[in-house]
């Protein structure tokens, strides 16, 4: 069996928040392979920083910890396709989020309880909503041109203040003893308003303070931060009279009066105060903003990841605690104040999920080497196969940590790999006992700067080469397939009649035989649309022209079945409904393309993202948006397999091959085996096939009918196999109440039984209580089991 994944330019989209909805499948289990990180874009902490939450690009959204460096969780419940989370704060109590101007409220968790967000809109606040501030228990929010103070103990309006009809406000910020307010035109229009922290109440009247003195005439005015310790205002700005833009920021001691101009060129996205520290994006000042220096990662990080100007936290409750927003999620440190020069970090992404994933390769050579490319770098493990997979991530090929979309391991050559984001990378994988690392060199140049990788591969069938295709974006659409050999990789090899045509997909059969899809979505020109086949190892190429082939036929996949000598390729098909088609013999010179003999019955509309058929059973999987369909009978129908995240986009998908030395990680808990690898814009996952199984929950002897007061008792899971009672593997968590008429909460971390189903957790009796176990991979709920606690 072959199968590539060759097409990169999906459409991710943020679109859809869900932090919360659980995954659906219809016949199928899912598993996370744990590459911990996720693009996070907003930080926040309760006053007394017993919760953290952390919001995410991603469609998983959400992330909660109860301790700064702590495991991330994610916050479940609810389910939000409206659209991405915008704002967070939090209170004591209460956590409030902003999804498409509307405000979101939830109650905290208790203690270390697991938190399941009960989202609902609060009818005492309006639904419109620019921006949200948290001071202790008061919610500051701006709607059109008026500020309000919103008291979340008692759910009452404190205080509001309204400018006039045209000062639109478009952000805030709350300084020691006013709020100061910025209109929506950009050009210095700002208003002071009095603020008492401890109460609430705001001035009844404003101090303009447009057009303010120190700030020469002319610049256009950015965002700006108040610091909430002292007042301090710092202030972008941009002089666009020259030939390029000249950014700087000005500072004011004095409520916004005067302004002087600081260090900082930029006014980054995020800026964090504590007494005289301020975090200004990477930047750091211990002078209250008068002198600042750079901040760097940990010396473990120097070769991968860098800092991202996203978002920034410190610890309210002590000033030391601190997360710094990186390219694959957040970095913490413990001596934000008590350090020499600068703050140490260490990662703070354990538990973090939903990095977007773009590809997976495998290695042929060495069993369990592969490699991720995603949008924060490379991603490489040597136990893709093992019962925990672990991850050498972030890194960043010649500091390039966006590129990750090209990345492919060498067919061949054990621990190569191959990277291509502007000129070619090879890669070698170094291993010093458990230390893992991958140095890169540069290995050749691509065509020219004005082309873009739409196909990056290696290929079995190709041993000694690595294909590349381009699409060329800069003014008439076109581009090239290009072959690097190995001995000779600054001077690749092109076809005279691929040439000018942007390359979508390619697949090489053999080492002659070759197909290759043109297209791109935006042009439907028949010159620049078609399926190519080369019969020379890529020499010259003729268009097929079979009937069956869609007019503006636009190949977005292949996969190929040596087993029956099927070759499969996705496509958007006419109208842009998407659709799989099959070549029969085609290595053996089939010709006669056949389309399914139902159409995929789908909602989703546009191109498949990819298509893989399973080594073992010939089943074929295309992934369309958030769903992946299954065929078992050669494409000629399919049928929904597997529903993901909203707004989640699969990137590629993997088949993988049974083997004796495959372990537990890529089997299904229900004791099938995994069938697919697939990466997507939450992450990397396994799938599998579900089961029907059986489960319980038990007490120990000692602890049966009645147990004393603080004695530990030994609640004993199972989980079987339900025709063949074996006991499986699963991953559950374990549930109480205290009667029928109280709701479930989760109770510790999640666990995972043994290989033969078996589990056990020990609880301290303190009261009487109701215990349940729920297992989510593969699905299944204990009955209730009770707790009775003697007095």
């Amino acid at each position: 069996m072959v199968h590539f994944t060759l097409r990169f330019g999906f459409l991710f989209v943020f679109a859809a928040f869900s932090v919360v909805q659980s995954i659906q499948a219809q016949d199928s289990v899912r598993e996370s392979l744990e590459l911990s990180g996720s693009p996070v874009k907003a930080l926040a902490a309760s006053p007394d920083a017993v919760v953290i939450l952390a919001a995410s690009e991603s469609p998983i959204g959400l992330h909660y910890t109860t301790s700064f460096g702590g495991d991330w969780k994610t916050a479940a419940g609810g389910d939000y396709s409206a659209g991405s989370v915008q704002q967070v704060a939090l209170t004591f109590d209460a956590a409030f989020i902003i999804v498409n101007n509307q405000i979101l409220r939830s109650d905290l968790p208790f203690d270390d309880e697991e938190w399941e967000p009960n989202w609902e809109s609060d009818d005492n606040l309006p639904q419109q909503i620019s921006f949200i501030q948290a001071v202790d228990s008061f919610l500051i929010y701006s709607s059109a041109n008026s500020i309000h103070v919103y008291d979340t103990e008692t759910n009452d309006e404190v205080d509001s203040f309204s400018a006039a009809d045209s000062f639109q406000i478009s952000r805030f910020g709350i300084g020691d003893s006013f709020i100061l307010l910025g209109s929506t035109n950009g050009d210095g229009d700002y208003l002071s308003v009095a603020f008492d922290p401890g109460t609430g109440s705001l001035g009844n009247t404003s101090t303009d303070l447009s057009g303010a003195t120190g700030i020469p005439d002319g610049l256009a005015y950015g965002s700006f931060f108040v610091n909430p310790t002292n007042g301090d205002i710092y202030q972008g700005t941009r002089d666009s009279s020259g030939e390029n833009f000249v950014d700087l920021v000005y500072k004011s001691t004095d409520e916004g009066a005067t302004y002087s101009a600081t260090t900082l060129s930029t006014l980054p996205n995020a800026m964090c105060f504590t007494g005289n520290i301020v975090v200004a994006g990477a930047r750091y000042s211990k002078d209250s903003g008068a002198n600042f220096s750079e901040l760097f990662r940990g010396q473990e990080q120097l070769d991968g990841g860098r800092f991202e100007d996203k978002a920034c936290l410190i610890d309210p409750s002590n000033g030391e605690n601190a997360y710094l927003t990186t390219n694959e999620g957040v970095d913490v440190t413990s001596n934000l104040k008590t350090n020499d020069s600068t703050p140490s970090w260490t990662p703070g992404t354990s538990g973090l999920t939903g990095t977007l994933v773009y590809t997976v390769s495998q290695s042929p050579v060495t069993e369990g080497q592969a490699v991720l490319g995603t949008s924060s770098g490379v991603a490489f493990t040597a136990n893709f196969t093992g019962d925990e997979v672990s991850w050498v991530y972030p890194i960043c090929p010649g500091n390039d940590c966006v590129g990750g979309a090209n990345v492919q391991m060498d067919p061949s050559e054990a621990g190569v790999i191959y990277y291509g984001s502007g000129n070619i990378r090879k890669g070698t994988v170094s291993t010093d006992g458990d230390d893992i690392s991958v140095t890169f060199e540069n290995w050749a140049s691509k065509p020219s700067d004005t082309v873009n990788y739409s196909v990056f591969g290696t290929f079995e069938a190709l041993p000694n080469f690595l294909v590349a295709g381009y699409v060329r974006t800069e003014g008439q659409i076109d581009g090239g397939l290009y072959f690097y050999d190995k001995e000779d990789p600054e001077n690749p090899v092109s076809s005279d009649d691929l040439d000018g045509k942007p390359i979508a997909a390619f697949l090489p059969l053999s080492s002659d035989l070759m197909f290759a899809g043109v297209g791109v979505s935006s042009e439907e020109d028949e010159e620049l649309r078609g399926l190519y086949r080369s019969s020379d190892g890529g020499s010259t190429w003729t268009k097929e022209t079979d009937t069956d082939l869609p007019d503006l036929l636009l190949v977005e996949a292949f996969a190929y079945d040596e087993d029956s000598d099927f070759l499969y390729f996705a496509t958007s098909g006419e109208g842009g409904v998407p659709t799989v088609l099959r070549l029969a013999n085609a290595l053996n010179s089939g010709t006669d393309w056949e389309a399914p003999d139902e159409a995929i019955d789908t909602d989703e509309s546009g191109a498949p993202s990819d298509i893989t058929v399973d080594p073992d059973d010939g089943f074929v999987y295309v992934s369309i948006g958030n769903k992946i369909y299954r065929s078992t009978d050669n494409a000629r129908t399919f049928e929904l397999y597997f529903t993901g995240l909203s707004g989640e986009e699969t990137s590629a998908l993997e088949s993988t091959e049974e083997s004796d030395s495959q372990t537990q990680s890529l089997r299904a808990r229900g004791g099938s085996r995994y069938r697919l690898v697939q990466a997507s814009s939450a992450g990397i996952f396994a799938l599998g096939d579900s089961v029907e199984t059986t489960c319980s929950l038990g007490l120990n002897s000692e602890c049966k009918g009645s147990a004393e007061k603080n004695s530990t008792c030994s609640l004993n899971v199972k989980l079987k196999n339900a025709s063949s009672k074996v006991g499986v593997q699963g991953t559950y968590r374990l549930q109480k109440r205290k009667n029928q008429k109280k709701p479930w909460k989760n109770v510790g971390k999640e666990r995972t039984t043994s290989s033969k189903g078996k589990g056990k957790i020990k609880v301290r009796a303190k009261k009487s209580a109701q215990y349940r176990v729920v297992f989510s991979t593969p699905g299944c709920v204990t009955t209730n089991k009770r707790l009775k606690v003697s007095k």
